[in-house]
């Protein structure tokens, strides 16, 4: 009964806001037409298996704030029009103008709400954040799998180039692409955009037809570490959404999604790899975040000015003070190095220092 009540406000709360939002999109075309003749640079996405350092990366790399843009989550969530992003902009000059007190308020409703997500992702409204929540708007996003974990629909978005329609990702891209140009339109169109988010890893290809000379970090992990991280992460939705799936299902879930996503970037997108994928190492970017970051913009063939450069150092330092408040041991789900080593040989033979 909690669930059901739970599922009915928060449907009910995802209507009003969608309403809002495709209104607001609507009036883009009549007040701001100009935002669909923006050129979309080609967009720089951070991918991977949930829980393989892609937030990390993502912090490193949008403190390149001369070349990069990208979004948070009041705009993605509340705010993909023009005319939403100028209404929140002229919020915020008021509330800078008050000490800003909405901003606060609002900081200390999060803390209350998002408290136990701290040791797992810290969740802000004024946090960059993973834009396929972009998705949520038309109903097509792997999110909503944790969410209704059983849905088939959803379930379709962890194989997105396989199992979509051309239809369907035409639709679902040119909507992407609108996004994107409006975001540029109001934070600056000469601006390269850059994005972060998981589930992105199964659209690659999609992507790079939609966005041609788009370039991907593909952050890599140990299988066996991934997978317990993600299984994790399933169990945080377990309590707020009144799961009743159980562990058998959450760890099947967890290995159909591995097993999904290393085989279609290590081996179905190899012939693309020194072109557009850049692999990155866990270990190495958490190690060493500056070298790191440097041998991309060299492989990529990005400037990495001397502003970027002390903003990466000074995150290096932070970084290194850092210690996760996630704990948890493979040993817990069921999880054993030979079965994983045997399942992921083909990750382990290309990448043996994660034996």
């Amino acid at each position: 009964m909690k669930r059901f009540f739970l599922i009915f406000f928060l449907v009910l709360f995802i209507m009003i806001t969608e309403i809002i939002n495709w209104i607001c999109l609507a009036v883009d075309h009549l007040l701001f037409p100009t935002f669909k003749k923006v050129v979309v640079k080609p967009p720089l996405f951070i991918v991977g298996m949930p829980r393989s350092a892609t937030t990390f990366c993502y912090e490193l790399v949008v403190a390149d704030s001369s070349n990069m843009t990208s979004m948070k989550l009041w705009e993605i969530l509340f705010a993909p029009s023009v005319l939403q992003k100028k209404i929140f902009r002229f919020i915020k000059g008021i509330d800078n103008r008050i000490n800003q007190s909405i901003k606060l308020r609002i900081l200390s409703i999060e803390k209350y709400l998002f408290q136990q997500n701290e040791a797992i992702h810290p969740i802000s409204l004024f946090n960059y954040e993973e834009d396929d929540y972009l998705f949520l708007h038309v109903f097509s996003t792997v999110a909503y799998s944790f969410i209704f974990p059983q849905n088939k629909w959803f379930s379709l978005f962890r194989e997105f180039d396989e199992k979509l329609t051309e239809r369907q990702k035409r639709f679902l891209m040119n909507y992407y692409q609108g996004c994107i140009k409006r975001h540029l339109f109001v934070n600056g169109t000469h601006k390269r955009y850059l994005s972060k988010s998981p589930a992105h890893t199964p659209k690659i290809k999609t992507l790079l037809q939609y966005f041609p000379g788009s370039q991907y970090i593909f952050m890599l992990r140990d299988p066996l570490q991934t997978i317990a991280s993600t299984l994790s992460l399933f169990k945080q939705f377990e309590k707020p959404f009144q799961l009743s799936v159980g562990n058998d299902f959450m760890l099947d879930q967890a290995m159909i999604l591995a097993d999904k996503w290393y085989s279609y970037v290590l081996v179905t997108c190899n012939p693309i790899h020194k072109k557009s994928i850049f692999i990155m190492l866990f270990k190495d970017l958490v190690s060493e975040p500056f070298n790191s970051i440097s041998n991309l913009y060299v492989q990529f063939g990005l400037n990495m000015d001397s502003q970027f450069k002390e903003s990466l150092l000074n995150l290096e330092l932070d970084s290194k003070n850092f210690k996760s408040k996630n704990q948890y041991s493979p040993n817990e789900y069921g999880l054993t190095k030979e079965a994983i080593y045997k399942r992921y040989s083909y990750v382990y033979e290309s990448y043996p220092l994660f034996r």
